[in-house]
Parts: structure tokens; sequence; C-alpha cells
């Protein structure tokens, strides 16, 4: 007879492996289509492997670095064998296989760039809303470095800043990050940030930089303001001055904003053909 003071325990859900089976193994692959996040798929005695710093076509050595247990596992391409057309010398120096995970084809030139982007934008809407259509990125003007004029950097325990490595929480120490406006990234980077778990930093139309330190629960600590030709920080912080659509905006210094310069302009501008 059953006990019916006590429910029956739930059975407990197992949490996926992601540090045993093939984790630290490698093997060669030949490199299928583009994924979304980075990653090109292969396959390996039968299982998914999506795997990053490769190119489609690619013959390459993959080193396992997380095994899901259910089908799938993550990886990087640590050896190229046989490389893509598209591949060249990566030109950020913090950018590859364990190292910073902030940029996903540096190993790719411009175009190729742009071409994996169509890719992947096709392939999801084929295979979410049944469309077949042809897909074009273009690119916004100022070539693919020193665009972005907001960004976040992680700040270690000894206060140096830098970005995280490929899903971790380890910080990679950076002297410079080169897809970052250059004002915006020395900043941050030639400096330490004692006490600070991140920091947020923007580059404004005016040319004025704001950053915005965090402490290590992502809550606001100090905002100081950088103005061309100035060598101390203004505190409080200012507005940061934004131009698209003909027209000046005015919002919070390291406040949302798109990240490219050219990017609010251009859906302005897409926004009205469309309108039209």
């Amino acid at each position: 007879m059953a006990d019916r003071r006590r429910p029956a325990a739930r059975p407990q859900r197992q949490a996926p492996d992601v540090h045993g089976g093939w984790v630290g193994r490698r093997f060669e692959v030949t490199v299928g289509p583009v994924a979304h996040g980075g990653h090109c798929v292969a396959r390996h005695e039968g299982r998914v492997v999506f795997v990053r710093h490769t190119l489609p076509g690619e013959r390459v050595v993959v080193e396992v670095t997380e095994d899901r247990q259910k089908g799938f596992c993550r990886g990087d391409a640590v050896e190229v064998l046989e490389p893509a057309a598209d591949r060249v010398e990566r030109p950020c120096p913090y950018s590859g296989p364990g190292r910073c995970g902030g940029c996903d084809w540096q190993h790719v030139s411009h175009a190729g760039q742009l071409g994996l982007k169509a890719d992947v934008v096709r392939e999801q809407l084929s295979r979410l809303a049944g469309l077949d259509v042809d897909v074009t990125v273009e690119a916004l003007p100022g070539g693919p470095l020193r665009w972005r004029s907001r960004a976040r950097f992680a700040v270690d325990r000894t206060g140096s800043p830098g970005l995280r490595r490929h899903r971790s929480h380890d910080v990679v120490p950076l002297d410079d990050c080169p897809i970052t406006a250059e004002p915006a990234a020395r900043a941050v980077l030639a400096r330490r940030w004692l006490d600070a778990g991140a920091v947020d930093v923007a580059l404004d139309s005016a040319g004025v930089v704001t950053t915005t330190t965090l402490d290590r629960r992502g809550r606001p600590l100090e905002t100081q303001v950088l103005r061309p030709g100035a060598e101390v920080p203004e505190e409080p912080a200012g507005r940061a001055q934004r131009t698209a659509g003909g027209r000046d905006w005015e919002v919070e210094g390291t406040g949302f904003w798109q990240v490219h310069p050219a990017a609010a302009d251009a859906v302005v501008g897409a926004v009205l053909d469309f309108a039209a």
C-alpha cells in the first residue's frame, strides 16, 4: 500500500554534460555551410559539430571545446589543411581559437563576410518562413575596422580591461580593439579600472567620448566625459550628440544608439524608400 503522506519524488532532469565526452578530442573534418552565431556546420562519426574560425569548404583539424552529449558539439578549427579562397590573415592579434570572443569572422575577407551574412539570412528565411529569395548584404561606409562607436569592455580582478573568451567568463586583456573607434578604444584600454566589473564607452558625432563604469553586478558606478583635445575627463556626464535622418539627436552618453555611425541613416533611408 502506497504511503499517501509523502508524494512520489519527481524524476530529476539531468543537465547536459559540457565537460566530458569529446572535449579535447581532435579530428579532421570537411566544413559544410555557415550557421548563425559565427559557426560553420561539419559532421564527424554521425554527430553535428559547430566549428568556429573556419569557412565553408575548408578541410580543418577541429578541437572539441564543448560536448552537449545529445547529438552535437562545438569546436575550434586549430589547423587549416585546405583553406578557402576568402581566408585572410587576421587583422586583430587577439582573434583566434582560445582568444578573444568579440569577433566571429576576422579570418575572412570583407567581401567574404558579406557573403556569409547573406547566406545566414537566406537560410533563415527559407527554413523559418518558407521563402526562397535572393539576399544581398551591403556594406556600410568606412570599411571593416574602426567603425564601432559604442562598446562594453569587461574588467578582470586586477583592473585590466578586455573582452571575454567565446562562451566564457574569462577576460582576455587587450591593448587595442581594431573594430572599435580609436578614441573610444584608447579611453578604456589605455588604463586600469580598479573595483569595476565592466566599462561602457561611446564616441558621439561631435567626437566626445563618454565612459560609464559598472560594478560586477552590472550597476553603474561613475560616468565621465572626455572632449576632443582634452586630457582630463569631466564629471558629471553631459549628453551625446547623434546625427541621423538629417537631424541632430541628443541622447545619454553611453545610452543605446546604433553602434555603426552610418546605421541609423541606413535604417531611416530604407524606411523612407519603402514608404514611398
